[in-house]
């Protein structure tokens, strides 16, 4: 698996904080999910769709952002990649691998549990750089940023840079702000019964 990384990769998965150099990458796959291969009793899969690949002029370096479909050790979780890759020596090979989650839930179900996202001491190993952006989980929603401009507008997306993802109520309104504190508790769950309505 070492060999699918350029030598300086990073690695951010949730909010778990960025992960520097092929080495600490591993570190972080072997400690945070175990050792490769089957185990029995479990199904961990991580499936990707929703992909949309773009390439440099000079074709050395590549994008590509994707929508995630996560079935792990009890839950359900949405991330969405936002890759880059680099040819070296003719050869493509991850440089960045991010993976914010947007969900993550219980397989009791979104509608009943949702679980917050990792923090840096949540499991080890710990990072070597802390997230590189600190945001909320489904009930509230988090925007990942696009590696190209609005194919439309030619516009570049530009996150919100306050209370980032706290909004399944409008900014500013007692729900929006009860849901701040609702998304921020520790216990890696939060329970919400029902879907927010608006």
């Amino acid at each position: 698996m070492l060999g699918l990384f350029s030598g300086d990769a990073t690695l951010e998965i949730g909010g778990k904080g960025i992960f520097v150099g092929k080495h600490r990458v591993l570190e972080y796959m072997h400690k945070a999910f175990g050792p490769d291969g089957a185990k029995e009793g479990s199904l961990a899969n991580h499936m990707q769709f929703q992909t949309v690949p773009d390439i440099s002029v000079d074709g050395k370096t590549g994008w590509m952002r994707s929508r995630a479909f996560v079935m792990s050790l009890g839950g359900w979780g949405l991330p969405l990649y936002e890759n880059e890759y680099r040819k070296e020596n003719g050869v493509w090979k991850i440089s960045r691998l991010t993976g914010p989650f947007t969900m993550y839930t219980s397989w009791e179900g979104w509608g009943k549990n949702a679980m917050n996202n990792t923090w840096p001491d949540k499991f080890p190993p710990p990072p070597d750089l802390p997230p590189s952006t600190v945001y909320l989980t489904y009930p509230a929603y988090y925007i990942v940023p696009f590696h190209y401009p609005n194919p439309v507008t030619g516009n570049v997306f530009r996150p919100d840079q306050g209370q980032v993802g706290a909004y399944h109520a409008p900014p500013g309104t007692p729900e929006q702000i009860q849901s701040l504190k609702v998304g921020r508790l520790v216990d890696g769950s939060q329970p919400i019964f029902e879907p927010p309505r608006e």
